[in-house]
């Protein structure tokens, strides 16, 4: 525990401290898109389903700043510090490779409190939005939980091999998860097809976790077997590609 705590402050000043305008800029945009689409962007609704959409939203962009940051952010790290053979110095070491990897995935817990929040804040000042103590507490432990499987991704994504593919696709993957997953607007105005597999994302499963909390205190035990199952297929994918990579390199050579 000690070990991971020590890495986890290496972490914290190589990837958080000394990359500022990238964490500003990701702290931004979610708070940008709330008060936009709660403030500007609004559709002719009764007093009663305003709030709902304005404490709906506030989850929205909660979940999807987790996922731009796990996604992204964790992606472009682990390549820089892949082609800098920060990684290489990790496996001559006694750290364990996924000890690594879980480090630099937890390093952005304070960023995620962060972001909750100015979320938090910006919904009180703007829609009046308030949440009890118990409903913050339920939700930061949703999307703390969440960002193992965008985590997940995220380290996927860094297999691109180079900054340009790992943005291509960072964003190939994050716009679609967030869209098809109901983050920008509700599954309701999308095409039947599009609602199916909406709720099969594991973006739409931690969302509805956190509003089926909300709303009515109580948690959707079908929405965390979804999101179990999908930690445990990207877990899987990534011991894959981790097998036929090293036997890639053993042919090589």
């Amino acid at each position: 525990m000690k070990n991971i705590n020590t890495q986890i402050n290496i972490n914290v000043k190589r990837l958080l401290l000394r990359n500022k305008r990238s964490v500003i800029f990701t702290l931004i945009f979610p708070l940008f898109f709330y008060v936009l689409y709660t403030s500007i962007f609004t559709f002719p609704m009764t007093d009663e389903m305003m709030i709902a959409w304005q404490k709906d939203y506030l989850i929205s962009m909660l979940v999807y700043g987790v996922l731009m940051t796990s996604i992204i952010t964790v992606g472009n790290a682990l390549l820089v510090d892949h082609m800098n053979h920060f990684d290489l110095f990790v496996e001559l070491s006694p750290t364990p490779k996924w000890q690594y990897v879980l480090t630099v995935v937890l390093v952005y817990i304070p960023f995620y409190i962060l972001l909750m929040v100015l979320l938090g804040i910006t919904a009180l000042i703007v829609n009046q939005v308030t949440l009890t103590p118990i409903q913050w507490l339920g939700t930061i432990v949703i999307n703390l939980l969440g960002m193992i499987p965008f985590g997940l991704i995220g380290v996927l994504v860094s297999y691109g091999g180079t900054p340009t593919v790992v943005n291509i696709v960072g964003n190939l993957l994050t716009f679609p998860l967030a869209i098809l997953g109901g983050l920008w607007w509700p599954l309701d105005y999308m095409p039947g097809f599009l609602q199916t597999i909406g709720k099969g994302l594991v973006t739409y499963q931690i969302a509805e976790l956190n509003r089926q909390w909300i709303h009515d205190s109580i948690i959707a035990w079908d929405m965390v077997i979804g999101v179990v199952i999908w930690t445990i297929l990207l877990a899987a994918l990534i011991f894959v590609l981790q097998l036929l990579l090293k036997r890639r390199e053993a042919q090589l050579i």
